[in-house]
């Protein structure tokens, strides 16, 4: 889902610079931008609750609803941010392994290295994964 919104921040960068949403009314290019930012997440996180739901983990629905959709949107706003700050969609996309891979060390996504190098633990924070795991 992190990787899947960070793509759309960088789609919609490209998007933005080929004058995509110029042509659309002023009241409505914020709304279509936001859209445009969030499906790739959206989608992604469809496909992470139907493998949550099928392997049979499911703290509750409820529970998984409210925090697979608090991330989406955490992310989109996260991609939008850092879609703000970089120049192109390229710059964007150059970030994807960064994130990937500071994902899988930095949150206990496979292992927690916070319970071998402590500090270690304060460098999660950066990645919006770190915030949906503490949410279960």
């Amino acid at each position: 889902v992190f990787t899947a919104g960070i793509y759309g921040g960088a789609s919609l960068k490209r998007d933005e610079r080929n004058g995509l949403f110029l042509r659309l009314p002023f009241g409505k290019r914020e709304l279509c931008r936001i859209a445009s930012l969030a499906a790739p997440a959206g989608l992604a996180a469809l496909s992470g609750l139907a493998a949550i739901g099928v392997a049979g983990i499911f703290v509750s629905w409820r529970r998984e609803l409210l925090g697979m959709f608090l991330y989406v949107i955490g992310t989109a706003v996260y991609a939008r941010i850092l879609s703000r700050i970089l120049p192109t969609s390229r710059g964007v996309s150059c970030l994807l392994p960064f994130f990937i891979i500071g994902s899988l060390i930095f949150c206990p996504v496979l292992i927690d290295v916070g319970q071998f190098v402590p500090q270690a633990r304060a460098a999660g924070w950066i990645f919006l994964p770190w915030y949906y795991l503490k949410m279960f």
